[in-house]
């Protein structure tokens, strides 16, 4: 299917992909409760922390999957291993770093849940089901997630 037809599709036909751009779309829609920021300063601040797990944690996930693992079972997929565990390693250390980021505060991006608790969230499930743990001596770490796994937003 050619890209331009992979995504959301809007009432007037055009087609938003990539999940930060949906994800802005439908804050625009549906503002409450503001999940990206209000303030100019608050999504600069919002995005720069959803780099950062998207980066850090979720990709680096997929990479160690699609290169350490048999991944989707593509027989012909380049693959390189060592690229696979670093990233691993990558993700396990993102997880040590955003526990000592929340111990000092409620949420990965501050006070407020944000855009950023919910792709740590899928980065941490992801990566958990690829046998990828969350060191079990993140004690902030794994009160966030127990917190965060509880909403029903999470539970759906």
């Amino acid at each position: 299917m050619p890209l331009d037809k992979v995504g959301c599709e809007l009432d007037d036909g055009v087609v938003i992909s990539e999940s930060t751009a949906i994800s802005r779309y439908i804050e625009g829609q549906q503002p409450q409760p503001p999940l990206m920021g209000k303030t100019p300063r608050e999504q600069a601040y919002i995005s720069m922390w959803q780099r950062r797990v998207e980066d850090g944690l979720l990709y680096a996930a997929q990479h160690y999957f699609h290169h350490a693992t048999p991944g989707l079972g593509e027989p012909d997929r380049y693959r390189n291993a060592d690229w696979g565990e670093a990233n691993k390693q990558r993700a396990i250390e993102t997880m040590r770093w955003l526990d000592k980021e929340l111990a000092t505060r409620r949420f990965i991006a501050g006070e407020a849940f944000t855009i950023v608790d919910i792709t740590a969230l899928c980065g941490i499930d992801f990566a958990h089901a690829l046998g990828v743990s969350m060191p079990s001596d993140c004690g902030a770490l794994n009160e966030w997630h127990a917190r965060v796994s509880a909403r029903p937003s999470a539970k759906a």
